[in-house]
């Protein structure tokens, strides 16, 4: 009979390919095949397609398993849709106690393969609840309980691969004593592991929350940790393009939150770190290739986010840093990107480091450090601290109430450089910023650093502003001196002391001398596609000064050597015959023109509460638009279809 049920499955399997169909094994106090799973796998060489389900005895009750599961070779699966199911019945609670054995769960040989476990509780085991020392493909542990008291889950061993791991759904319940998930060993190998649903909400952990080591393409997602004693997160020796990480919390970690060493790519969004009591939110050491996207970091005792020690080619988006010794700080590493960053409220209040509560700082021989739209305010000590042989660039930022009485504060701008990179042989371009009432200083210089004004060390288009006493504080000798405004603005030609008229988070009045004024920045306002501010306005114009954009305008260009780029991309370029519909324009709006406009430039879709003003290009001269903008200078058009037939205007 046994074959004959062996012959049809296989039938059903040839007429159902992708489909694994097989035994069901029942496991329960008594009327099943077994009072235990040890005693299924005993008795049964398991197939693909089987089943062994786990009953309380009674519908919806609780079934204790006093065992250590051993799972052998002749247990496994065909491939990942052909699996062994170990579960438990729908409604029940079945907790497996592994007892004084190593394991609760543990595969014995290498070779275990296409598994399954499913919605149990384990329990015990003197080394973790789920363990493997043996080489194993394609096990998938699912929404299983862990509760300790060592590990939850240890898989490594010596030079053993695991490939496809899966766990999907972990509660990590009570005291572990060591770290929670370890995917470790000795030279270990893993491929494509994947890691989601994971709650440590409910655990006091002692060691990491979860570690990682010598992993290719590992997949993290929907990860939830607190109250670890080491690092929450910790990942090394990582590589593979797939490698992601992407709605991870963790709290309260005992050192870093998030640290990565030696890894060599890796896309991240949404993480949120809250609390370490030994290091960086989030660290990066000697790493390459990596993408953060939606990074909060907040009360860390190190930085928010640190990246050091050769790490390169690492890109911060939106990036939120709050309540740390430092926002964002870099360290002897290169070619760092930092868009759209928020900085606020960092610094040691209670006097420990005294150094301490810069928004963004770079050290040593830094390179190629670009920020572009930031946001820094109420730090208790700088704005930008650039210190050493560093070099970069920031970018359309907007400082404001840096700087505390608490401590000799450097506030605004600090650079205490020594001279230039010796990689770049540059130093940093600071453009298009905001900074208003800094606590001490507006701009302070090493000497070394004020000898590069205006070759190497660029700051240019700024507007600098204090509230409080209405004059500009500059040093150029590390605070030993000070100096006018006046004194020092040659060195800012186009920079002013003015007030930007900014409302309390920062953005621009309608009636802002900041609007319009700031410098075009190549690779950032002269793009097909529009840059936009850190609230995703879209930059149609002359770039504002600082991080808000006020909203409006439009920028028609032909000229690739002015920022066109040979299209008609929407809505940055505008040529011969182009048709421009359905925009709706603030009151007050401004249309530049600027490249060979022979033709006719429809704006009939064009709606304003107001007139439209347009204007030629800053600095062309003399360029004539049929009559609209005669001799170089503006015109007004009320509301409604207009048609501009337009004259070439040189570029």
């Amino acid at each position: 009979m046994k074959r004959l049920i062996a012959v049809l499955l296989v039938w059903v399997q040839v007429a159902l390919p992708g489909v694994g169909w097989g035994a069901t094994y029942t496991v329960c106090p008594s009327g099943c095949t077994a009072t235990s799973i040890s005693a299924v796998i005993s008795g049964t060489d398991l197939n693909g397609g089987d089943v062994v389900e786990v009953r309380a005895g009674a519908q919806g009750g609780t079934i204790i398993l006093t065992e250590s599961v051993a799972i052998a070779v002749a247990d496994s699966g065909a491939s990942n849709e052909s699996r062994v199911l170990f579960e438990c019945r729908d409604g029940d609670t079945c907790i497996i106690d592994g007892t004084t054995n190593a394991g609760v769960i543990r595969p014995t040989a290498d070779n275990t393969q296409y598994i399954t476990f499913k919605d149990f509780q384990l329990v015990g085991g003197t080394n973790s609840n789920f363990y493997s020392l043996y080489s194993t493909t394609g096990i998938s542990l699912q929404n299983i309980t862990y509760r300790g008291p060592v590990r939850a889950i240890n898989v490594g061993g010596t030079s053993k691969v695991t490939a496809s791991l899966e766990i999907d759904g972990a509660a990590l319940v009570g005291n572990f004593s060591s770290t929670a998930i370890l995917l470790g060993g000795t030279t270990p190998t893993f491929t494509s592991p994947s890691l989601s649903n994971i709650d440590g909400s409910q655990a006091v952990i002692s060691g990491h929350g979860l570690q990682i080591l010598s992993a290719t393409d590992p997949i993290l997602s929907s990860i939830n940790l607190i109250e670890t004693g080491l690092n929450c997160v910790e990942l090394s020796n990582i590589s593979g393009a797939a490698t992601s990480g992407n709605n991870i919390t963790v709290a309260d970690c005992g050192a870093a939150g998030f640290d990565m060493t030696a890894i060599t790519a890796g896309n991240f969004t949404n993480l949120t770190i809250d609390g370490t009591g030994g290091g960086a939110g989030l660290f990066i050491d000697n790493s390459h290739g990596l993408q953060f996207t939606y990074l909060s970091a907040s009360n860390a005792t190190g930085a928010g986010a640190r990246i050091a020690n050769g790490s390169y080619d690492i890109v911060l988006d939106l990036p939120v840093t709050a309540y740390n010794l430092d926002g964002i700080s870099t360290e002897n590493s290169h070619d760092i990107t930092i868009n759209y960053p928020i900085s606020r409220y960092n610094g040691d209040v209670s006097g420990v480091a005294q150094d301490s509560g810069d928004g963004i700082t770079s050290h040593g021989t830094d390179y190629n450090i670009n920020v572009k739209y930031p946001i820094i305010y109420e730090n208790l000590n700088t704005a930008l601290a650039f210190t050493g042989n560093s070099a970069g660039s920031v970018y359309n930022g907007t400082f404001f109430n840096n700087g505390d009485p608490l401590f000799l504060s450097r506030a605004g701008i600090y650079l205490n450089l020594v001279g230039v990179n010796p990689t770049t042989g540059s130093s940093w371009t600071i453009k298009n910023n905001v900074n208003v009432d800094s606590y001490r200083m507006d701009a302070e210089f090493s000497v070394a650093a004020a000898a590069l004004l205006g070759t190497s060390l660029i700051l240019d288009n700024n507007r600098y502003w204090s509230s409080i006493d209405n004059a500009g504080r500059i040093s150029l000798d590390l605070g030993n001196t000070t100096i006018a405004w006046a004194a020092y603005q040659s060195s800012e030609p186009n920079s002013l002391f003015t007030d930007p008229l900014l409302d309390s988070t920062g953005r621009p009045a309608a009636t802002s001398p900041a609007i319009n004024a700031g410098a075009l920045i190549a690779g950032i306002h002269d793009q097909a596609t529009p840059a936009t501010d850190i609230a995703g306005t879209p930059v149609l114009t002359v770039p504002d000064i600082g991080a808000y954009e006020y909203p409006g305008g439009l920028h028609f260009n032909s000229s690739a050597a002015d920022g066109g780029n040979g299209t008609r991309a929407l809505p940055y370029n505008a040529w011969t015959d182009y048709t421009w519909t359905g925009y709706n324009l603030r009151a007050g709006a401004e249309i530049y023109l600027q490249g060979a406009m022979a033709g006719t430039l429809d704006l009939s879709g064009l709606t304003d509460t107001g007139a439209i003003l347009v204007k030629p290009w800053p600095g062309k001269k003399k360029q004539t638009i049929n009559g609209f903008i005669p001799n170089g200078t503006e015109t007004t058009l009320q509301a409604g279809p207009t048609f501009l037939p337009m004259a070439n205007i040189p570029p």
